[in-house]
């Protein structure tokens, strides 16, 4: 049961992404990679792997053990700053 709901709130978190502007999406990638440290070439190579820029936020909060909004929020900080090995080795 607790899998369906966190399928339901992953699908509610796509479908409210996807909503946004793309060059709001834009920001919050540009946002994401200061906060990880994660340079462009890695994160396209990321991405690659993915559908597309919402599946990789998904991915990242994931990875990050954080909410979407977590990472939508310009101002969250993530507890630990050296997170770019460990999302580029899981979502790999």
């Amino acid at each position: 049961m607790q899998i369906e709901s966190e399928k339901e709130l992953k699908w509610n978190i796509l479908k409210r992404l996807q909503r946004l502007p793309y060059d709001q999406i834009g920001l919050i990638r540009r946002s994401v990679m200061q906060k990880t440290s994660c340079t462009q070439s890695k994160y396209y190579r990321v991405i690659q792997e993915k559908d597309n820029d919402v599946h990789v936020l998904i991915a990242l909060a994931e990875v990050l053990n954080c909410k979407v909004d977590d990472i939508i929020n310009p101002d969250y900080e993530f507890k630990d700053p050296q997170l770019t090995k460990n999302i580029l080795e899981k979502i790999e």
